[in-house]
């Protein structure tokens, strides 16, 4: 043992001395960020009247940051590992609205390289703000060196669309696909034990097929259809596309390639895509042209629309705001029991959130934003009786459906006075399921065996052991109570017959317009209209919209806000992810994290696998 120790003793100084070191260079890290935050605080942005905003967001477009830790945060950076960037929608959508009302901003310029995409619903609504912006008279331009399809959304709504001469727009329609699983378990020697209720419920259909089902098929088909439909209105109306390219048929595009001697840019150009083909100096002198010249020469004058979001929420401030409150509360992710940092839902913090909102005299009304497929059946409910009991405090509460508010995203819904959705919002998927994975086969192929005893004959589950049958039956017949108190709980609140609700549920999938046929939600309309329902029915004429607060404190809080201001902006990588990147990152996460989320104690879930993420 003396002769390990003088072995390792070098080992451990060497450690110890390195995390004094790593611990003291965080450390003075924090001071200089803290000291330059005391600084510079009212060292605010500038610019000169005229100048361009420039839209150029950086990631996923998302109703609430995923939360990190100040510190995490900290050393991922200083390590140069970027986690998937993500845009803030609602923090975007008030700077164009902020432009609208200053003319002292001459117009804008999407740059929408480092745009990962959204939600059709969020992409409709920001695409709103730029018509708004241009019906003022000041022009709105978007250039790139190419188009996704999500980013082309948006840039359909500038005056000008620029693209470079070797560029290319993608338009290829919506697609919804998800990888099977059934023979990689049985090679494994797993099986999975799935319990549903509704023939459309095919979230546990990976789990057990190895391609999609005729009903899931059907489903999936017709809700696509309809995305799919809703993307094409949006941008035809701003457009005026040309028919072979809305054709959606391959032999109509080979035409229209052929035509464009096989160059995607002259193919852009030729179908009413985009206006121009511009190299990026001849881009950048037709910028300066329009917003001027910046004082060395080399680029227009211009804001970045963070700094511009920045400056105008200071600006507010400063402004004094009535005391009746409208109460904004974020839902979006995945349903988990317990307490979950922004990202996902927690049904604890979630729960919390909504209970300050009853508490507080100010708050009058509430609106929830929902951007979920659901997850735990439990927690949804946990939820939903929170939503309750606002109503019973004579606060009336508004759901405002995003892009999807599926299964347990529903369910959460159903506790509103009001329902509001988009017309591209999937929603419905009303159906329960629960699934279990065991693989007692797999562990005594290596010699690795279960055994004990038991004081009852009540089922013990455990991955390595079998499930009995009265095991199956007990889930099964607890899976099925879930789904009539489901039924039961939205039967109650929208006003319809069980037989009504129960006809348009079984896990089937319904985009807004759908819904609203159905009696599933009340109108068609924006997180704006479920606004101004929610201060209509609390009866109040001057408010203020308010979020709920931060759970940050202490020295993350500190180190939260030099996070947050303009002294540490998101770099970039030196080149934006391809499209197929992208789509393969997020297939594989979505694949990972799928599993990590069927946590639920009781095994039982409401929620929509086949619902996300749908964008490209």
């Amino acid at each position: 043992m003396k002769f390990l120790g003088k072995i390792l003793r070098p080992l451990g100084t060497f450690l110890n001395n390195t995390r004094k070191i790593i611990v003291n260079v965080v450390f003075f890290a924090l001071l200089i960020g803290v000291f330059l935050i005391i600084v510079h605080e009212e060292d605010l942005p500038e610019y000169a009247s005229g100048a361009f905003l420039l839209v150029n967001p950086q990631g996923v477009l998302v109703e609430e940051l995923t939360y990190v830790s100040p510190a995490d945060r900290f050393m991922q950076r200083s390590m140069g590992n970027h986690p998937v960037p993500e845009v803030d929608f609602h923090q975007l959508l008030a700077t164009l609205d902020a432009a609208i009302n200053d003319p002292d901003i001459g117009g804008i310029l999407l740059d929408l390289r480092y745009f990962w995409g959204g939600g059709l619903s969020k992409l409709s609504a920001l695409g709103d703000r730029l018509a708004q912006f241009r019906d003022t008279g000041r022009p709105v331009f978007a250039y790139g060196d190419y188009y996704s399809q999500s980013q082309y959304y948006l840039a359909a709504h500038a005056d000008h669309v620029y693209l470079h001469p070797h560029g290319s727009v993608a338009f290829d329609g919506y697609h919804s696909y998800q990888n099977y699983f059934r023979d990689l378990l049985s090679k494994l020697h797993i099986q999975p034990h799935i319990f549903r209720v509704g023939e459309y419920k095919s979230a546990v259909e990976p789990y057990s097929l190895n391609a999609m089902s005729d009903e899931a098929r059907e489903a999936n088909q017709a809700w696509i259809d309809t995305l799919w439909a809703e993307y094409l209105k949006g941008v035809n109306t701003q457009r005026q596309l040309s028919a072979r390219l809305l054709s959606g048929r391959i032999d109509d595009f080979e035409d229209a390639f052929t035509d464009a001697n096989y160059s995607h840019a002259e193919l852009a150009l030729n179908e009413g895509l985009v206006d121009q083909l511009l190299d990026s100096d001849a881009m950048r002198q037709l910028l300066i042209e329009h917003a001027g010249e910046t004082k060395d020469g080399h680029s227009f004058n211009n804001i970045g629309w963070q700094d511009y979001h920045y400056l105008s929420e200071h600006q507010k401030r400063n402004n004094l705001y009535p005391d009746a409150q409208v109460r904004l509360i974020i839902a979006r992710g995945t349903i988990h029991e317990g307490d979950r940092q922004a990202g996902a839902i927690g049904a604890d913090r979630l729960v919390r959130q909504l209970r300050a909102a009853r508490l507080d005299d100010h708050v009058k009304s509430v609106v929830i934003r929902i951007d979920s497929p659901g997850g735990s059946a439990f927690a949804s409910e946990k939820i939903r009786e929170e939503l309750v009991r606002l109503r019973e405090a004579d606060k009336p509460v508004v759901a405002s459906l995003s892009s999807v508010a599926a299964s347990g995203g529903y369910w959460i819904a159903s506790g509103a006075d009001k329902i509001f959705a988009a017309p591209s919002t999937i929603t419905g998927s009303i159906g329960v399921f629960g699934l279990f994975l065991t693989a007692d086969e797999g562990f005594s192929k290596l010699g690795i065996y279960s055994d004990g005893v038991s004081s009852t004959e009540m089922p013990y589950i455990d991955s390595n052991r079998p499930l009995s049958a009265g095991a199956e039956r007990l889930i099964q017949q607890n899976i099925e109570r879930i789904y009539r108190d489901f039924i039961a709980i939205v039967a109650q609140s929208r006003d319809l017959s069980v037989e009504a609700v129960d006809e348009v549920a079984r896990g089937r999938v319904w985009m807004g317009k759908d819904a609203l046929d159905h009696g599933l939600i009340d109108g068609l309309g924006d997180l704006n209209e479920a606004i101004v329902e929610a201060a209509l029915l609390a009866g109040i004429d001057s408010y203020q919209v308010t979020r709920a607060t931060s759970e940050t404190r202490g020295i993350h809080a500190v180190i939260e806000r030099m996070f947050n201001s303009a002294l540490l902006p998101y770099a970039p990588s030196e080149q934006p992810l391809s499209p197929l990147g992208q789509r393969l990152i997020q297939q594989v996460w979505h694949d990972i994290q799928v599993l990590d989320d069927f946590n639920d104690a009781r095994g039982v879930y409401s929620r929509c696998l086949e619902c996300e993420p749908v964008f490209n």
